[in-house]
């Protein structure tokens, strides 16, 4: 234990030292190349082509889990594109963008304005220092070489590529939660996923996570995954916009909760020391950068961030059952409520076909899984006022309460005749 302790504690610091370097780093490049690749991009925004983009665009009309926020990506763009005389370290710490409302009302007329060249250290600008920023780490090289539709496209390859890997991987494990994941994938609208920036950060952690947890299975079972999980809260943290963070915990811990040998005893403790890990990980990544600007930033900024986080966290004005129940809404609609009474039917027939042949269910692991499954909810209540604004994205939390309760409807359709096969028939 005092070992996992030490490592953890190295691991910690250490990624936050690195989290600063690589974001110096990469505020080194140059801003030119950026800024004529964003030039390039603006005829998804401007009209050029007669089919512009919207700042946000529903893509299927009223129903809000297909909103493409382009919004964001906007901002991360500009952020992207700032240029300034100031070190890259103060720039890695401050994160500014170029901010003229007054002239500049639409984001996409703002980035026109930053591609086209307004100049170091443009005034106003407001700073975004209460995130990380990680994805800057790629996205300015990115955007050195490509324009804002070859990274779609990139990310279309990249996502698509890694969905199979898991896929075929889970089939050759044996490990049958494929449809629980495909239900997961429905809530998560993963066709869209690829076309934003920002839905793309945790979704391609929460992938690269269960890649690699199926690939390095049996070191894992060995040395424990406590480590692993903790890693996975820092880069969250780092990576992400705060969209829906919680299924870079929550599905890699189902997965490995289905294929941990030992799940039917310590299911759990297991549980309890990943969701630690992962939460110490991604707070203590978080309180870095807080940590990093209050020694090193400029003063005031401190404030201003303890200030916005409280905004976005649990407030009165908005009741937390208001939170949970406008972000279900979002799949408490026809087509989801259909899916779901076939496939009530269909283990009702599937557990009447079974028998006594029905293998027996693991509690301990049924109980995990089902606790797994509300740690959305216990998310919403406490980020009432984020959850509640950003419901339209933040609603994907609710990918992790699919996949777990699908997984735990796996174990009550067990054949104990074929005691080498788990779960849902493929």
């Amino acid at each position: 234990m005092r070992r996992t302790l030490l490592r953890g504690s190295a691991l910690l610091l250490g990624g936050i030292l690195l989290g600063m370097l690589l974001l110096a780093a990469a505020y080194a490049l140059p801003v030119e190349p950026i800024r004529k690749h964003l030039e390039e991009s603006l005829v998804c925004f401007d009209g050029s082509d007669d089919m512009p983009e919207a700042d946000n665009e529903t893509l299927i009309k009223t129903y809000p889990g297909t909103w493409l926020d382009v919004r964001t990506d906007l901002v991360m763009m500009q952020i992207a594109a700032y240029d300034s005389d100031v070190s890259p370290w103060e720039q890695a710490l401050e994160n500014r963008m170029y901010n003229d409302m007054e002239h500049y009302f639409r984001l996409s007329d703002r980035l026109a304005a930053v591609a086209r060249g307004v100049g170091k250290d443009a005034e106003p600008a407001y700073s975004y220092g209460r995130y990380w920023h990680g994805y800057l780490v790629l996205l300015k090289p990115l955007l050195m070489l490509c324009s804002y539709m070859d990274i779609r496209m990139l990310n279309v390859l990249a996502q698509g590529t890694l969905l199979l890997y898991l896929i075929v991987q889970l089939k050759k494990k044996g490990a049958r939660c494929i449809p629980a994941l495909g239900a997961a994938l429905a809530v998560l609208q993963a066709w869209l996923l690829p076309l934003c920036l920002q839905y793309s950060t945790a979704w391609l952690t929460a992938l690269a996570a269960m890649c690699l947890l199926i690939r390095f299975q049996h070191g894992f079972e060995k040395n424990g995954a406590a480590l692993f999980f903790l890693g996975i809260g820092m880069v969250t943290a780092y990576v992400d916009f705060l969209t829906y963070p919680l299924i870079t915990f929550g599905l890699p811990c189902v997965l490995w909760l289905m294929l941990e040998q030992d799940r039917q005893k310590n299911a759990f403790s297991l549980l309890l020391r990943l969701a630690l890990a992962w939460g110490i990980g991604y707070a203590g990544m978080w309180a870095g950068k807080w940590l990093m600007i209050l020694l090193f930033g400029q003063a005031g900024e401190g404030s201003m961030i303890l200030a916005a986080m409280e905004e976005r966290g649990l407030n009165g004005a908005i009741s937390p059952w208001s939170a949970i129940l406008r972000n279900v809404s979002v799949l408490w609609r026809k087509p989801y409520k259909l899916a779901l009474a076939c496939a009530a039917v269909w283990m009702a027939l599937r557990l009447i076909r079974l028998g006594k042949n029905r293998k027996r269910v693991p509690l301990e692991l049924a109980g995990a899984l089902l606790t797994t499954a509300v740690m959305p909810l216990a998310w919403y209540a406490v980020m009432n006022n984020h959850s509640h604004v950003h419901y339209f994205f933040t609603y994907r939390n609710l990918a992790v309460s699919v996949f777990a309760l699908g997984c735990m409807a796996s174990l009550f359709l067990e054949d104990k005749r074929k005691e080498d096969e788990k779960g849902l028939p493929v």
